[in-house]
């Protein structure tokens, strides 16, 4: 499994990861502010894909906001999954939901 991180966060992320050492986990780091594409648009998920040579159906996005994680990743071809931690939202087609990161490892089917 290859991670990376989307964000609409600025060029400070590189650093807050680095500090915390999360910064190891990710094979690369997509800033808005770098791409010049913020979330929702498609195209910052498509610039994803591109860099690392991934189809869409074979990508798994996990967000915790509706519109600019679940529906944008859904938007480009790629399934999403809405971290929900306060259930505020439901389930569709497009868009699984967790309350908890726990969650994934059986979305995931590991």
């Amino acid at each position: 499994m290859r991670l990376a991180v989307i964000s609409n966060f600025d060029s400070r992320l590189d650093d807050l990861l680095r500090v915390l050492e999360l910064d190891q986990f990710f094979e690369a780091i997509h800033i808005s502010s770098r791409i010049g594409i913020a979330k929702p648009d498609a195209m910052i998920f498509i610039n994803a894909l591109n860099h690392h040579a991934v189809e869409p159906s074979a990508a798994l996005h996990v967000g915790d906001s509706m519109r600019e994680d679940a529906l944008g990743a859904a938007a480009a071809g790629i399934h999403s999954v809405l971290l929900d931690r306060a259930n505020k939202f439901f389930a569709t087609e497009k868009v699984n939901r967790v309350s908890s990161l726990d969650q994934l490892v059986g979305l995931l089917g590991m």
